[in-house]
């Protein structure tokens, strides 16, 4: 994968205390136990959970699936609120086969391609390959930082008429990414070069921002031979799809606000994704479009004069007995089946991807609810331990983290055979004196893609974070000792970080103004690894900030541990964490 470095950079790091005191609050409330491991007995990695591998998109239930994501969207009301966006998704021959793929870009940042291995009226899709694009921002507001959506209507067509295939994708921050295909219209390969800024699209003569939420559609709507970008905008109060005719060419577009105009007015509907297609039959190329309440609405043209546009009065279009297709949805248009008409393919907030059959006859469609689309899962399920889990670089893939024994299943019966033969690992062994029988394991999983078989590079100072979760209350002025046995190679820096934190509220004698003040207790600790078993004690103390209130001195705070991992290691075993308050 390419890493867009024009673009801000976050980790979701156990690194700091802040991050670890998020999930550790979640169980703020439960008693320490004193003189007793404050685990719970977790840390033996004994106890667990079946799980699905994510890496070839397709989920235990075995459908094509991406990850899911959540993304600060305007309502309504004008308030911002966290709403789960949908996958988007582009239909095309991306492996010149003469069948329609299907590419998928999820909200988290994974841009996945399935090749259809079926036929065309019967399409078939097993698994999917990540292609090696990275095109996640960031962006700020006053909740912390937040994730923007990278792709959040992706476009695949010849772009530049080369015969290939070529990727467009619209961000979340009011971008227009062209992502060339430089291999063959048989063998696909997507690259980017280092300044990101070569393949954008833009949309002011002076390159700046302007609006969020983009659905690009790059199209000859006027039917003048050269294609033209119509834009879907989600800009609060200003949600119109607007039209930009091309002053270069098809190959070489030029776009400017200087000659922008308003295709079709929002009127209260928001955060359009429009698509085009000839509804009834006359012709002329009519605007579909999704919202973000989940209707979907048509506009049939009337005329595509670029001087004197018209579309009939809106129409709502029902899918079975609904009228919504799911919020902030990207219908596309496509004769999904090869009868002659064209169907609805759609990306579903759950990660999800369905589509809705055209029933109906050409010019009068007619669409069944959504089915949502079968998969092969390729990737073995495996055993995740309860109460720990896996932060990774958002940019990287094919990790995981589980539950690995040397246990022979079989020389065991019952659910204990079962779970051995889901964790069972030839060869491995617990630490020295060790009561348990499995421990965890940071591993990476084969890339099985035909296609695309390159990851992505990651920065220099990524890190995985493996933290445990149930959060743990510690006294101040008190002593803790943390033992963990480890074992791994290939890591660059690896350390144990204890972290936790309070929140101060503080009044200002003068004014009674209240202010706020974060204060970390988290300490971090570096060790290194020989490859073989190692155990670590460490210890840990913490005093309270002098601007605590003297109510609060002795009152406990949350914390939670993590083992943080930087650099190209090869894998990671943990096992026998424990921490226990010395007396």
């Amino acid at each position: 994968m390419i890493f867009f470095p024009s673009m801000s950079q976050a980790l979701v790091t156990a690194a700091t205390g802040l991050a670890l005191l998020s999930a550790a609050s979640l169980h703020a409330q439960q008693p320490a136990a004193t003189n007793s491991d404050l685990l719970r007995g977790l840390g033996s990695f004994e106890k667990s959970y079946t799980a699905t591998p994510p890496w070839g998109g397709v989920d235990s239930g075995d459908y094509l699936r991406g990850f899911q994501e959540t993304a600060p969207i305007v309502m309504s009301n004008g308030q911002v609120d966290q709403m789960s966006v949908p996958t988007s998704v582009a239909v095309a021959d991306l492996n010149g086969d003469k069948l329609p793929d299907l590419i998928v870009a999820d909200p988290s940042g994974i841009i996945w391609y399935y090749p259809n291995s079926g036929t065309a009226t019967e399409p078939k899709f097993t698994f999917g390959e990540t292609i090696p694009i990275w095109l996640r921002g960031f962006l700020s507001n006053e909740g912390g930082e937040q994730r923007a959506i990278a792709c959040n209507k992706i476009i695949a067509t010849d772009f530049n008429e080369d015969g290939k295939v070529d990727l467009i994708c619209g961000t979340f921050m009011g971008e227009i990414y062209f992502i060339p295909n430089t291999g063959s219209a048989s063998t696909p390969k997507f690259s980017l070069p280092d300044n990101a800024k070569e393949y954008v699209i833009n949309t002011r003569t002076d390159g700046k921002l302007w609006g969020t939420f983009f659905a690009p559609l790059y199209v000859d709507f006027t039917k003048a031979g050269r294609r033209d970008l119509i834009l879907g905008d989600g800009t609060y109060a200003a949600n119109n799809i607007y039209y930009f005719p091309n002053a270069g060419t098809t190959q070489s577009p030029r776009f400017s606000e200087k000659t922008r105009q308003v295709l079709i007015q929002g009127l209260g509907r928001e955060h359009l994704t429009p698509q085009a297609v000839d509804w009834n039959n006359d012709g002329m190329l009519d605007i579909i479009t999704g919202e973000r309440d989940g209707s979907v609405t048509v506009f049939i043209c009337k005329s595509n004069d670029p001087k004197k546009f018209a579309f009939a009065e809106p129409l709502p279009v029902k899918f079975g007995s609904s009228s919504k297709l799911g919020s902030l949805s990207n219908p596309v248009p496509v004769d999904f089946n090869g009868d002659g008409l064209f169907d609805i393919v759609v990306g579903r907030t759950n990660g999800r991807v369905a589509v809705a059959i055209n029933k109906g006859k050409p010019g009068a469609p007619v669409f069944d609810a959504p089915q949502e689309i079968k998969g092969t899962q390729t990737y073995p399920k495996y055993l995740a331990p309860t109460g720990w889990t896996l932060d990774a670089p958002p940019q990287a893939t094919f990790q995981v983290f589980r539950l690995v024994t040397g246990q022979d299943p079989a020389a065991l019966t019952g659910p204990e055979k079962d779970r051995a033969t889901l964790a069972f690992e030839a060869g491995f062994n617990p630490p020295s004196g060790s009561t348990g029988k499995y421990a965890g394991k940071l591993e990476f999983l084969p890339d099985k893609g035909k296609y695309f078989t390159s990851q992505v590079a990651l920065p220099s100072d990524a890190a995985f974070n493996i933290k445990y979760d149930g959060g743990m209350q510690f006294k101040p002025e008190t002593n803790y000792e943390i033992t963990v046995w480890v074992r791994g190679s290939g890591w660059s820096k690896s350390a144990l970080v204890i972290g936790g934190g309070d929140r101060l509220t503080i009044t200002d004698p003068k004014t009674s103004e209240k202010k706020y003040k974060w204060v970390s207790y988290s300490k971090t600790e570096d060790f290194t690894m020989s490859g073989g078993w190692s155990k670590l004690t460490k210890s840990f103390r913490y005093s309270k900030d002098k601007d605590t209130p003297a109510a609060d001195k002795t009152t406990p705070n949350s914390f939670g541990i993590a083992i943080k991992l930087e650099g190209k290691g090869k894998d990671f075993y943990i096992d026998d964490v424990t921490v226990v308050e010395k007396k």
